[in-house]
């Protein structure tokens, strides 16, 4: 069959990513050459069942807002009306994460200038569906690389089951951005890890490290802690005796500062625009997301609705009730608005161990269990779901998606518990935006862009204990030979 030939079985010998780890730090994944080739029958039917998956999300009656808060679509308008001279550069500011603004005034180029709000939201769209279809694409690619091609044909499939990737692609949102950054530095650093190679000949695979990582971080600020990781993961490679170790940590550290540089200068430039680092909007926004952590979860343990959208939550009542009071105390003193809040963050802080660590807790759930609030559970309806048994059918099989991948990335985490510098690509972006949110202000949506390396890990766990459970001479193999041999398009 074509595009099956040139891999061997799993469990043969070949050469992926274990081939150049040191004999500690190899999973217990069977391998299977990792070779360039095209578009297969496989990535055709994924592809058509993520266009089906599009069509299904569709019909849901609930969907993201469609431009989000409005920042990144108002600002990207902005930037294309300018470029193509249609609007003023006065009116283009950037006053949260810059990647987005950009990512989206890329289709709105397209749009005529006078369009209506829809014209500019199906563009956008349509870009995005288009990148969600390379990132699959790319996800299967990282699982061969990790584990052979049972491992890249898992990691498509979980991609598929847990379709987050569409439903977040319906919004004008930084998180699909931020989704798409993961994507590209990970396939960016897997595939230099398989041959690696002298700096001055990686280029591509250093710009599409650098690429992605920069995305992520300007798409996410929030993931700035993953930025740590990676230069602390560098120094510790660039330690060891082994050359190809030092070679990588030489790898990540060039990505890591040059992508430093670059996140240095636009700051440089947001400060000098907003008019000083006290009127940085990043300055603001950070300020503002930390202040409602302390507010989360304070008293009303269990509301995972999301702000400012409850106006009948007593934390949320206490938050904006506490936020004018510094207002009111910065008229009266001049004293900056920012100096009052973060003097009573650190405060409150100090003062409340027990809550930080009892909303903090409850937020980690949060981070990993969706809820749909836009509807009350009597009026659900989608499919044969209807009511309240189908709003608890429907939350239980979302949720149980994501369970799953914890739980897997989980197990690979456990078994490689003495080679976790191995894999820090992988499990780097999900603890990194856990930890932000976990301290801060938690909603279930701010852990997406994590889950390609949730799938990733996932499936690199389960593949092979499938494959002890069900060896080549069990029915299950026969199963799989008839299915190959019967639905061709789909394997």
């Amino acid at each position: 069959m074509k595009g099956e030939s040139q891999y061997v079985e799993a469990g043969e010998v070949g050469m992926n990513l274990t081939g150049v780890l040191p004999d500690s730090a190899r999973p217990p994944v069977s391998t299977a050459p990792v070779v360039r080739r095209g578009i297969d029958r496989f990535d055709a039917a994924a592809l058509l069942l993520l266009v089906a998956t599009y069509a299904l999300v569709a019909m849901l009656p609930f969907a993201p807002k469609k431009f989000g808060d409005l920042f990144f679509h108002e600002e990207a308008k902005a930037l294309a009306l300018a470029v193509r001279g249609a609007g003023p550069w006065q009116d283009f500011n950037i006053h949260h994460a810059p990647a987005p603004v950009f990512y989206y005034a890329l289709p709105y180029l397209a749009v005529p200038p006078g369009s209506g709000a829809d014209i500019y939201w199906r563009a956008a769209f349509v870009w995005t569906t288009l990148w969600m279809g390379i990132s699959l694409l790319l996800i299967r690619r990282c699982g061969e690389i990790l584990g052979g091609p049972l491992v890249g044909k898992a990691a498509a499939v979980l991609t598929l089951l847990s379709p987050f990737s569409v439903y977040y692609s319906y919004g004008i949102l930084a998180e699909p951005v931020g989704y798409l950054g993961v994507v590209f530095f990970t396939y960016g650093f897997l595939a230099w890890k398989i041959s690696p190679q002298d700096l001055s000949k990686s280029g591509w695979h250093l710009f599409l490290f650098s690429a992605g990582l920069l995305t992520f971080v300007l798409s996410r600020p929030n993931a700035v802690l993953f930025l740590l990781f990676a230069i602390l993961a560098g120094v510790a490679l660039v330690r060891r005796k082994n050359g190809t170790e030092k070679l990588e940590g030489k790898f990540v550290l060039a990505s890591a500062l040059a992508t430093i540089a670059v996140i240095a200068v636009v700051t440089l430039v947001l400060i000098r625009w907003s008019g000083g680092a006290s009127e940085n909007p990043q300055n603001q926004n950070l300020g503002l997301v930390v202040m409602q952590g302390r507010f989360q979860f304070r008293t009303v343990l269990w509301d995972f609705r999301i702000w400012p959208d409850l106006p009948d939550n007593p934390d949320f009542i206490a938050f904006e009730r506490q936020r004018e009071e510094f207002e009111h105390e910065s008229l009266q003193t001049g004293r900056p608005f920012s100096a009052l809040q973060w003097r009573w963050i650190a405060t409150d802080f100090l003062d409340h161990p027990g809550i930080t660590l009892r909303s903090g807790a409850i937020k980690f759930l949060a981070l990993h269990l969706s809820f749909v609030h836009s509807l009350e559970p009597a009026k659900f309806h989608f499919a044969f779901l209807k009511g309240r048994l189908g709003y608890a059918l429907f939350h239980l099989a979302v949720n149980a998606c994501t369970i799953v991948l914890v739980i897997g990335s989980v197990l690979f985490l456990v078994a490689q518990r003495r080679n976790l510098l191995s894999y820090w690509i992988l499990w780097g972006p999900w603890v990194a935006l856990t930890l932000f949110h976990v301290a801060t202000y938690a909603e279930a949506r701010y852990l997406f862009p994590s889950r390609p390396c949730l799938v990733l890990m996932t499936s690199t766990a389960i593949v092979p204990r499938l494959q002890a459970l069900f060896p080549k001479e069990s029915r299950w193999l026969s199963l799989h030979q008839s299915l190959r041999a019967h639905l061709p398009l789909l394997l």
